[in-house]
């Protein structure tokens, strides 16, 4: 593996970090965008799909649906 090619995995690794964090609602809606509006500004549009992709489609992060008679979450 290159040099070039580990930088792009920890880029794609750090990406996935941070939206899992806003998906969990561990980082606030200030550091979000702080965040976002740096990874637009200096990542690729590749890295950033590709993160998305191995964060988004695992299924990790499927919501349930509320119970009719409580609207708890099962």
């Amino acid at each position: 593996m290159t040099m070039s090619e580990k930088t792009r995995e920890q880029r794609v690794d750090e990406i996935a970090r941070m939206i899992e964090a806003q998906l969990l609602r561990n980082i606030d809606s200030m550091r979000a965008k702080e965040a976002w509006t740096h990874v637009l500004t200096t990542v690729s549009s590749e890295e950033i799909v590709q993160a998305l992709v191995l964060e988004l489609s695992g299924g990790k992060y499927m919501l349930t649906p509320r119970c009719n008679c409580c609207g708890q979450r099962r």
